[in-house]
């Protein structure tokens, strides 16, 4: 039987409307997903989701009753990858919805469940960052402890000690689920590469040097190459333009700034060698 908790009454002085919704506990196997007016589900999401389930972290999906059901059963309007998570784990898991007035129709169902999606606010990969770092997560821990030896930190806004591409370290020290200890010292290897080759003092350089493109491709070389590459031939190899110069070099390409970049590195590296050429 659904568990109806006592609504609260709105303070008389309010200048909010009644709230018409309801909150109630039913069972999993009475929510329903739609596939008239929900977009295709990522079961990837679902199998990813049902690996790491925490009810602290389940928001409370949204429904409508579906009339002349018995049991009462309800259409998710929106959640569908978190029903349909709870559901694959118990079907009688007790799940608290919110409930919208049977008065909402079945095209205003799915424009709400639209809008519910899109009125939420997307962290940045800088604030996602912070995030995990205030909750201890270890790559992150270990990941800024390199960036603080190195007098440099994440941040929004460009200058030689802030880097601002928040994502590309994030993805660097991650990686394809690189260890934090693995993470953290891929992302020294790289800022170590990049601040000897473009000291700080270096006008053109010491913004630029923190660059996506320079970042992922320090990050490509070192681990595409590994112990053939001379770390100190490469630093002297990017030493032959500044990084403000490597960037504009590599606009304007049938490639990508990225690819253009990259291959001008490592000509520049091969240039004059007979053995221990990067292939």
């Amino acid at each position: 039987m659904a568990a109806k908790p006592k609504p609260q009454p709105q303070p008389s002085d309010s200048p909010l409307p009644p709230d018409p919704r309801e909150f109630l506990q039913v069972p999993a196997y009475c929510l329903v997903v739609d596939r008239r007016l929900q977009r295709a589900a990522k079961m990837e999401r679902v199998d990813s989701l049902m690996l790491e389930f925490d009810w602290l972290k389940e928001e409370c999906p949204t429904v409508a009753r579906i009339a002349g059901t018995e049991p009462q059963q309800y259409r998710v309007i929106e959640g569908q990858h978190r029903v349909l998570t709870i559901r694959a784990l118990d079907l009688n898991a007790m799940v608290w919805v919110c409930v919208v007035p049977d008065w909402v129709s079945e095209a205003d169902q799915a424009r709400l469940g639209h809008d519910i999606s899109q009125s939420r606010y997307k962290h940045s990969a800088l604030e996602l960052w912070n995030q995990r770092l205030k909750g201890n997560e270890p790559h992150e821990v270990q990941a800024n402890e390199v960036l603080e030896m190195h007098g440099v930190r994440l941040g929004r806004y460009s200058s030689p000690t802030t880097i601002t591409v928040a994502r590309v370290v994030s993805n660097i020290v991650h990686g394809g689920g690189h260890t934090p200890e693995f993470g953290a010292q891929i992302l020294d290897d790289i800022l170590t590469v990049i601040v000897t080759a473009w000291p700080e003092y270096d006008k053109e350089s010491s913004v630029n040097r923190w660059d996506t493109n320079i970042l992922k491709v320090v990050f490509g070389f070192l681990i595409e190459y590994g112990d053939l590459l001379d770390r100190d031939r490469f630093i002297e190899k990017l030493q032959v333009r500044s990084a403000k110069a490597w960037k504009n070099n590599a606009r304007g390409q049938k490639i990508s700034i990225y690819a253009s970049m990259y291959g001008s590195i490592k000509t520049e590296y091969n240039s004059g060698l007979r053995s221990r050429r990067l292939p």
